[in-house]
């Protein structure tokens, strides 16, 4: 299951849960995420802009989590 102690560990180390966070790669959000899940960010009903609010983003991330675990993820 989602660990929460780890969830947050990750998006500390990610964005420091800045929500505003934007890498130079492009990563957007607290769980910084990268364009390439552009795709499955629309087919969620979200916007690539969303991904700089909290609630769309971390919504992206568990989905990628559900899927792959913390492997998209450098910081775990």
């Amino acid at each position: 299951s989602w660990d929460c102690d780890t969830a947050l560990r990750v998006a500390w180390c990610e964005s420091e849960w800045r929500e505003d966070a934007v890498s130079a790669y492009g990563h957007r959000g607290i769980y910084q995420i990268a364009p390439v899940h552009i795709p499955r960010i629309e087919a969620m009903g979200y916007t690539w802009d969303d991904m700089l609010l909290a609630g769309p983003n971390v919504a992206v991330a568990y989905a990628l989590w559900l899927e792959q675990g913390w492997s998209p993820w450098i910081c775990r």
